[in-house]
């Protein structure tokens, strides 16, 4: 009975993302669809490709509760004037002659307390393009400090639901986990700060001959 279930329960989902073009859910249910066939292929009952399917995927609903509880944390958050307080208080602090380098540490720090790169993108990154654009800032710069600020945050947050599923999948310990992605997320996070501050530096002196991305070419 499990196997029918099963075989029933991925062809209705593939059905209703097609129908409602979830091209996401298209692309899960038709992997699943072509592994099945794969292992059936090499000898596996459906029987058994069922089972360890059910076996696998509930090992990932740790995943489904960090979302809920990351995404109602974000909504508490904004509703209650965290998230617009951390921008506020940012903001005050930034200097604009380091906006890029300002930019990249507060949308760091957000996405390492809320756990979520898109929950950082969405509200304290469209904050940052919004303050570059009055200031006159390359948006393109800018919209690279919020992903790679919001990335880092993210890869090294303990509420991260990516570092919660590959501590739960791989059984190791979830803090050792981020240690070690902190250790080789070093470098990078300081490299990217001296670039961003290399960005402004220079801007100062080409802003009415060159863009940004231009100056960048041509210094790099």
């Amino acid at each position: 009975m499990k196997k029918y279930l099963g075989v029933i329960l991925v062809l209705t989902t593939m059905i209703l993302n097609i129908l409602v073009k979830s091209y996401v859910g298209i692309g899960v249910n038709g992997v699943l669809i072509f592994l099945g066939i794969i292992a059936l292929i090499k000898g596996f009952k459906l029987e058994e490709i069922v089972e360890n399917g059910y076996l696998s995927g509930k090992k990932s609903l740790l995943v489904i509760k960090i979302f809920l509880l990351v995404g109602g944390i974000s909504s508490i958050w904004i509703m209650s004037g965290t998230i617009p307080t951390v921008v506020y208080q940012g903001i005050r602090l930034m200097n604009p002659n380091y906006f890029y380098l300002s930019s990249f540490l507060i949308t760091s720090v957000v996405a390492f307390l809320l756990g979520s790169a898109f929950g950082t993108s969405g509200t304290v990154g469209i904050a940052m393009i919004a303050i570059g654009k009055g200031l006159g800032a390359d948006l393109s710069i800018v919209g690279g400090t919020v992903i790679s600020g919001a990335y880092f945050g993210d890869r090294c947050s303990p509420v991260s639901s990516s570092a919660n599923l590959v501590a739960t999948l791989t059984k190791t310990n979830l803090y050792i986990n981020i240690k070690n992605m902190l250790k080789t997320g070093a470098i990078p996070f300081v490299l990217s700060g001296i670039l961003y501050v290399l960005c402004n530096s220079g801007s100062n002196e080409i802003v009415k001959k060159y863009s940004y991305v231009r100056f960048i070419r041509e210094k790099f």
